[in-house]
């Protein structure tokens, strides 16, 4: 009998080990889960940002070709103005 009771005793030690180490590793776990929530969170404000300075870049590309003088950059002044008056007309007849 003194046999069964050390190794219900080893047993038990056992148990008690591997529930410390289960504590410990879903521990672990949420510290992970919450360090992918705010690794995600910055990726996607980046990626916003991202966004955000392409679009300023198209703009920015956009005015310096147009800045200069030559003949296609005026003709592209008036087909932009001629879209504006479009438009233009375009609301004015649909608040009528």
């Amino acid at each position: 009998m003194p046999s069964l009771g050390k190794s219900l005793d080893g047993l038990h030690l056992k148990v008690e080990r591997l529930i410390t180490v289960c504590e410990s590793l879903e521990a672990e776990n949420a510290r992970l889960k919450a360090s992918f929530h705010e690794m995600k969170q910055l990726a996607e404000e980046r990626d916003q940002t991202i966004e955000e300075l392409e679009e300023k870049l198209k703009v920015v590309r956009l005015a310096g070709s147009l800045s200069g003088s030559n003949e296609k950059t005026l003709d592209i002044k008036q087909k932009i103005n001629d879209f504006a008056k479009e438009i233009d007309r375009c609301i004015a007849l649909l608040n009528k």
